[in-house]
């Protein structure tokens, strides 16, 4: 058995992360898997405490899924413990550099921590990885516009978030707010 699923909607939407990915080449033992579901469904229902009490017991023994960790990184992040969920973060990071959720839901963290340098580095590192990402992009240009006011960098990922989707229509008042400065 395996940890297994999809992200419930991506990085930095409305309902974050909750991340469940598929390793075929590590076993998970059954109580574990057990574990870490029932963290997802407390996650869920914004039980942040207890999501972090059942992803503590399953790092400790699925050390080699970065999906455990982000999910107690943004169980952290819900009790108002960011150095903790950062540090969550970062070993997702470590197992998978390039994990775009990963890096995305450190990016926002960053964000809301007011570190934004990191937070902009972070977004960019799952770009690099994957240049389609939408929320990354998305969340780059918001940092950018409202954090950074850096309009050349704001409206340039602002465009190219809108060519992969342009039914944002927010997205689009931003475009035409940030073009008539």
């Amino acid at each position: 058995m395996a940890i297994t699923g999809c992200a419930i909607e991506g990085a930095g939407s409305k309902k974050r992360g909750i991340i469940r990915e598929a390793d075929a080449n590590v076993r998970i033992d059954p109580e574990v898997q057990t574990s870490f579901d029932q963290g997802v469904s407390e996650l869920k229902d914004s039980n942040y405490k207890a999501a972090a009490e059942l992803f503590e017991k399953v790092v400790k023994r699925a050390r080699l899924h970065t999906a455990p960790f982000i999910n107690l990184g943004l169980s952290y992040e819900g009790l108002g413990e960011y150095e903790k969920a950062e540090e969550s973060f970062l070993k997702a990071i470590d197992l998978n550099p390039g994990h775009l959720v990963a890096n995305t839901e450190l990016g926002l963290l960053y964000r809301k921590m007011g570190k934004f340098d990191l937070a902009r580095k972070a977004y960019e590192t799952a770009l690099e990885t994957s240049p389609l990402y939408q929320p990354a992009r998305k969340n780059l240009g918001i940092l950018c516009d409202m954090y950074m006011g850096d309009v050349k960098c704001a409206l340039s990922h602002f465009k190219k978030y809108l060519e992969l989707s342009p039914d944002d229509e927010q997205v689009k008042i931003w475009v035409a707010d940030l073009s008539n400065k």
